[in-house]
């Protein structure tokens, strides 16, 4: 029902398994003393975790929810040719963080969840993860809404919802009052939605503007001196297909700054424990 791998134009996301991960890799970067971890973590409903046990844990449960069809959580790691954390490192198989889409089939509804290390904020990451989990909610597991939340102060996961919520057509819902308990508090959470129709609408229109603008490029001018420049008019027609379909393309939203999404209450940060 869920796949096992997921590609986009920059990153790979794979089923959260022992198969895919280690164990002790993942923990290093979810542990106590794990750097940046209090920032990681300040708008998450989870605490880090204190040994490897609770690792595995983790990764047990993910599995149990994949085989028994709740969701599904995904690792994410880095494509070919994309920068790690160090300037000499392209294309690597670090981890970037977690993602997940939580099923609640009653309402037919997925509720998408994440969790990306420091270094990784600020890349548009968050949105191209949700361009690829949207079209896997609508077109392979035949939901009907998507939805995803934040705390209430999170202004990083705001802006990064907001823009590709809206480029999937969707819109803010409201605030869920005491939605979440965490400790000994009980937080507020903001809501946002894309409904199946939003999203079929908004694609369609984007089709429709891509159409439109290969309709109306520019003919290709003759020349002065005989050859001389027609490479330069082809050259530039090129580049400005590319841009076309950077702008326009169903995916590659790459969103603005992010961290990470609270998700359904049931598990308390998305299909993951992670946050927006």
């Amino acid at each position: 029902m869920f796949p096992e791998r997921i590609e986009t134009e920059r990153l790979v996301l794979e089923a959260l398994t022992h198969e895919n991960v280690d164990v002790f890799e993942l923990y290093q970067h979810n542990a106590h003393d794990a750097p940046d971890i209090d920032e990681v973590t300040e708008f998450v409903p989870w605490e880090p975790h204190a040994t490897p046990k609770e690792t595995k844990d983790f990764i047990d449960a993910a599995a149990k929810n994949r085989a028994e069809g709740e969701g599904a959580e995904f690792l994410i790691r880095l494509q070919e040719g994309e920068k790690g954390t160090s300037s000499h490192d392209t294309g690597t198989d670090e981890i970037v963080g977690l993602a997940g889409i939580n099923v609640e089939w009653e309402r037919r509804t997925g509720t998408l969840g994440i969790g990306l290390r420091k270094p990784f904020w600020g890349r548009g990451y968050s949105g191209e993860r949700a361009d690829a989990l949207i079209e896997l909610a609508f077109e392979t597991l035949d939901l009907e809404l998507v939805a995803v939340d934040h705390f209430d102060g999170n202004e990083k996961s705001k802006r990064a919802i907001e823009k590709y919520v809206e480029a999937h057509g969707g819109q803010y819902d409201g605030i869920l009052r005491n939605w979440y308990p965490d400790g000994d508090d009980v937080r507020d959470a903001h809501r946002y939605t894309v409904t199946r129709e939003q999203w079929l609408e908004n694609r369609e229109k984007k089709k429709a503007v891509t159409r439109s603008r290969s309709h109306d490029r520019p003919l290709p001018r003759t020349p002065r001196n005989g050859s001389a420049g027609a490479g330069t008019t082809v050259s530039r027609k090129r580049r400005y297909y590319r841009l076309v379909s950077t702008l326009f393309a169903p995916r590659g939203n790459r969103g603005g700054d992010e961290i990470s999404h609270v998700g359904p209450p049931r598990h308390a940060e998305g299909n993951a424990r992670f946050r927006h």
